[in-house]
This record gives C-alpha cells, structure tokens and sequence, in this order.
C-alpha cells in the first residue's frame, strides 16, 4: 500500500480532485471538507490495481481525516478480502 500526504498552498490538487468529482458522478462523494470551493482535509482509497489513464473512481472519499478512520479502515479491510488479501 502506498499512502500520500499533500500540503497545497496554490490549490493545484485541489483543484483537480473538484473537476475530478464532477467527472465522475458515481463515485463517492465527500460529505464534507470542501472551504472556499476547495477540497481539504480527506482521505481518498483507490482500488488495487487502479489504472490512471482511465480516471479510476475512488473506493472510499471522504473526511475530515480525523472523522473518517473507521470508514476508511473498513473500506480497506474489504478492498483486501476482495482481492484476496487478509
């Protein structure tokens, strides 16, 4: 598993995570964490084997981070069994 933290000062990834939800009306939706129009603060699981060149939605997407870990906690341990992992 790979884990990346962002810091974002000019909202570049920001930026691309909201015309990124727009693109994809039925992936998860964040119910939460978005401040003057910009995504912050959120947890985002893709799925094993994920490809970018096709914009992979999410399997988990939400926060804030704090909030969020028994969410993203189960979505992991079912993304593992669904890959036949433990």
């Amino acid at each position: 598993m790979r884990v990346r933290q962002f810091w974002d000062p000019n909202h570049i990834v920001a930026t691309a995570l909201k015309e990124f939800a727009k693109q994809k009306p039925s992936q998860p939706d964040p119910d939460c964490c978005v401040s003057k129009g910009f995504h912050w603060d959120e947890a985002i699981l893709y799925p094993a084997g994920a490809h970018w060149n096709n914009a992979p939605a999410p399997a988990f997407w939400n926060g804030p981070v704090y909030r969020i870990v028994p969410g993203l906690e189960q979505t992991l341990t079912d993304q593992a069994i669904a890959h036949g992992g433990n």
